[in-house]
């Protein structure tokens, strides 16, 4: 689950600069859901780790578009691979 995003410009994780950013992700609201393509997410990343922080409201968006009834405005297939094999 994201983060919610702390207040300033230094990742909290690294230390790094944050820039604000809008990125692509996968996301799923939990273990029974189908993960979902999200574009133009509004982000603010780390230039020195490339950990993404999230706003509430962004991820209260993410969730909510999740839930309700609207429709996708596009599908894609995803290849699936296994290592077990290798």
């Amino acid at each position: 689950m994201p983060m919610e995003l702390k207040r300033g410009n230094i990742c909290a994780v690294c230390g790094g600069q944050l820039k604000d950013d809008r990125i692509e992700i996968f996301y799923e609201q939990g273990p029974n859901s189908f993960p979902a393509f999200f574009e133009a997410v509004p982000a603010r990343v780390c230039q020195e780790c490339g950990e993404r922080w999230f706003s509430l409201k962004t991820v209260r968006r993410l969730e909510t578009s999740m839930e309700s009834k609207m429709k996708p405005i596009s599908t894609m297939e995803i290849p699936v691979y296994s290592l077990e094999a290798v």
